[in-house]
């Protein structure tokens, strides 16, 4: 009798941990949405949702503790959301010293409407059960995720530490870096990187021979030990970039297997020389004009960008197989160049140039979230 109810409390378990889980893909899947479509980068976008809370004054140092983030990290995220009309800074009215951040009153009605959605959304699901079953919902929801805070054992700010034979890890805060910029200093084997909303500037897990890393500022360096990057039998590379600060990418010496899932990330520029083959960009919304520079040709490469975001191609050198959603290129021996429509008009798009010939380039819009 005992094991059945444990394999009955367990399935019931299970199914309010799917059910959390869907909300929580679709919860990250509409904040990315909506950084696309104000144009800031998904740290910025939990800030915003942070400030509709009105009856909470918040400070830096507060959305700092609330995003796991440095206020050094939050300062320039401020600064950022300051500039582009969507929040102010005010002063106490008792104590000058304190500086509160609130929704600017001139995009306000703009910022509302954006953020309604998933309001409207939990509403709209709410009125299909009377008031005491939400109350009890919400009480367990909330009754659960304070136990699994309790429960935790490795704080989300603090990477585990890598176990014998499992790589190594390692780490730099951000120290106030406004920006970042990652620099590989001579090619890749296998690289994986992303974006996560971290305390840390970055977060690496090294498996084989691992690089020199050296971190100046918001620079993160790696450089190789010996013969290439990874040594003479290869290895990966996993590397986790905050999206508290915009990046550049700059890598030396080429790049082969690489996937880069940047859906989260503030990204100003990637330049890569030495030359590329089969490698993933998942782009985010670009502010202003981003380039992405190649050089010592391409092969085997694969750019997804959000939706309705403008892009170019050019390829000096002979291109063949180039293709932007649907329309592709005719192959040549000389420059050529694929954009969409109305690319010399969009102010925010991409700039794709390879130098040394290319095969096989493939830029798609992912509509996820649209």
């Amino acid at each position: 009798m005992a094991s059945s109810s444990t394999s009955t409390d367990r399935r019931r378990g299970l199914a309010l941990a799917r059910a959390l889980a869907k909300w929580a893909d679709a919860d990250r899947a509409y904040r990315i949405a909506v950084a696309e479509r104000l144009r800031v980068g998904a740290s910025d976008v939990d800030a915003l949702i942070l400030l509709l809370q009105e009856e909470t004054p918040w400070t830096a140092g507060k959305i700092a503790e609330a995003l796991r983030l440095t206020t050094g990290a939050v300062t320039g995220l401020v600064d950022r959301l300051e500039k582009a009309g969507w929040v102010q800074r005010t002063r106490h009215g008792v104590d000058r010293r304190q500086v509160w951040i609130e929704r600017a009153p001139a995009r306000r009605e703009e910022l509302d409407a954006v953020l309604a959605v998933q309001s409207r959304v939990l509403a709209e699901a709410a009125e299909q059960i009377d008031d005491a079953s939400l109350e009890r919902a919400a009480e367990l929801i909330e009754s659960a995720a304070r136990a699994l805070v309790e429960q935790a054992t490795v704080p989300s700010e603090e990477p585990p530490p890598a176990e014998s034979g499992e790589g190594t890890v390692t780490s730099a805060p951000i120290d106030g870096a406004a920006r970042g910029t990652l620099r590989v200093a001579s090619g890749v084997a296998h690289l994986e990187l992303r974006a996560g909303r971290i305390k840390d500037l970055f977060r690496a897990t090294f498996r084989g021979r691992p690089p020199l890393v050296r971190v100046e500022g918001g620079s993160v360096h790696l450089k190789t030990r010996g013969f290439g990057l990874f040594g003479w039998g290869g290895g990966v590379a996993e590397i986790v970039l905050t999206t508290a600060v915009p990046w550049t990418i700059d890598v030396r010496g080429g790049m082969s297997e690489v996937n880069a899932a940047f859906t989260e990330l503030d990204v100003e520029r990637i330049d890569v020389h030495g030359g590329a083959s089969q490698v993933s960009f998942h782009l985010p919304a670009p502010r202003g004009t981003v380039p992405i520079r190649i050089s010592g040709g391409a092969s085997k490469l694969s750019f997804r960008r959000p939706a309705g975001v403008a892009v170019q191609v050019v390829v000096t050198g002979g291109a063949s197989g180039m293709r932007i959603d649907r329309r592709g290129a005719d192959a040549g021996s000389g420059a050529v160049r694929l954009a969409t429509d109305g690319y010399e008009s969009e102010s925010d798009r991409y700039s794709i140039e390879i130098t040394g010939g290319a095969s096989n380039i493939v830029v798609t819009a992912d509509d996820r979230g649209r």
